[in-house]
């Protein structure tokens, strides 16, 4: 009789504790009130937003739900080993769609497109990705990493990086 209290016992407390423990992790905040002294930075954020939205929308390059990456820097210096006078570049999403010849690089002394690759998003409904690579009139690694820096400064380039050399065995 005393074996089975205590195994009673033990199994309400069991019970109390694992009802405690979920009950934890279901815990909603109250809802916080309004403080009517807040108005003023509440209103100052909705006008940013909205200034924001105005940016984005009055854009004549981007389109509308297509988003734009950050620029990615390139840290390519003349120790590195890559082919010079080859430039890898990504295209921005709103600009996915545009022709791109050699002409459209000149400012880089693009001479052809050797490669221009389309991927389709990491994810369910997101922007198609697109990579080109450049052939530059220069042969210096030095003239390579300059028209990379020219490239970055373009609007519709997320990035541009040199070709680099990978060997097997530095895997």
């Amino acid at each position: 009789m005393k074996t089975q209290r205590i195994t009673a016992l033990f199994l309400i407390l069991a019970f109390l504790f694992t009802a405690c423990l979920f009950s934890s992790c279901q815990t909603t905040e109250p809802p916080v009130e309004e403080d009517p002294t807040d108005a003023a930075t509440t209103e100052e954020a909705t006008t940013e937003e909205a200034t924001t939205e105005e940016m984005i929308t009055e854009d004549e390059t981007m389109s509308l739900g297509v988003q734009k990456y950050g620029k990615l820097p390139n840290e390519a210096d003349l120790d590195d080993n890559f082919f010079p006078g080859t430039a890898l570049i990504g295209i921005q999403p709103y600009a996915v769609g545009n022709e791109y010849t050699a002409e459209s690089f000149a400012e880089v002394g693009c001479v052809a497109i050797t490669g221009d690759y389309q991927y389709p998003s990491d994810y369910e409904g997101g922007p198609i990705k697109r990579h080109l690579a450049l052939q530059l009139s220069t042969q210096t690694k030095e003239g390579t990493i300059q028209a990379l820096d020219l490239l970055l400064e373009r609007e519709d380039v997320w990035y541009a990086h040199p070709d680099y050399i990978i060997q097997e065995d530095a895997w």
